[in-house]
């Protein structure tokens, strides 16, 4: 069964699928600059390095893997 939605439903999702993607390249781009291996990352930010991994390749829903990269490079909210 497939779900039909309306086209404002459609671009909403197409929106936020975009917007995760670029958070996605902006924490790997300030990551490279700062120097730190998706492991210093992960150390700094409390979370896993497969975790840095996945945000980096394919973004994330959840704003938490979002805030606690860049809390671990000191990028202010």
């Amino acid at each position: 069964m497939t779900i039909q939605l309306d086209p404002h439903e459609r671009a909403l999702i197409d929106l936020i699928a975009r917007t995760q993607n670029d958070l996605a390249r902006v924490i790997k781009a300030r990551r490279i600059e700062l120097d730190f291996t998706q492991t210093d990352l992960g150390h700094r930010a409390g979370i896993y390095q497969s975790r840095i991994c996945d945000l980096e390749k394919h973004g994330t829903n959840r704003l938490d893997y979002i805030v606690r990269p860049e809390h671990g490079m000191g990028i202010p909210l």
